[in-house]
Order: C-alpha cells, then structure tokens, then sequence
C-alpha cells in the first residue's frame, strides 16, 4: 500500500517534469537567442596563453595559475 500523500507527491512531480521540459524547450531557446550573436569559438592559442583581462577558465590557465597579471 502507498504511503499517504504518494498522490500528490507524483502530482507534484509531473508538474515539475513538465515545467522543465517546457522552460528548456520553449522558453530557454527564446531567453538565450539575444546571446547567440556574442559567442565565438575559443582557440587552443587563446587557451593556452589567455589575455590578462580575459578568464576562460576557472583559475585563469590550463595548471590552475588563478594569479592575475593585472595591476588593478
């Protein structure tokens, strides 16, 4: 026998299911088209000797250097 409240606990999933399946398929593309023009493709130069002002990466380089250059 399900335990009490198992109802609504599958209610409340589906309605979760449903409202991610809707919000990346429906309204994600919609949000994230405005980006579309600033994306570039990052090059194996860029990744290896990346601009000061510039952190692809978490701690800045490929060894994890999270030193920055900068003075300010």
């Amino acid at each position: 026998m399900p335990a009490p409240g198992w109802p609504s606990f599958l209610l409340r999933f589906l309605a979760c299911g449903i409202a991610a399946i809707f919000v990346t398929g429906v309204i994600g593309p919609v949000l994230f088209a405005q980006d579309a023009d600033r994306i570039r493709p990052v090059t194996d130069v860029e990744l290896e000797n990346p601009s000061p002002d510039e952190w692809l990466m978490w701690r800045r380089t490929l060894d994890g250097w999270g030193y920055s250059p900068l003075d300010q």
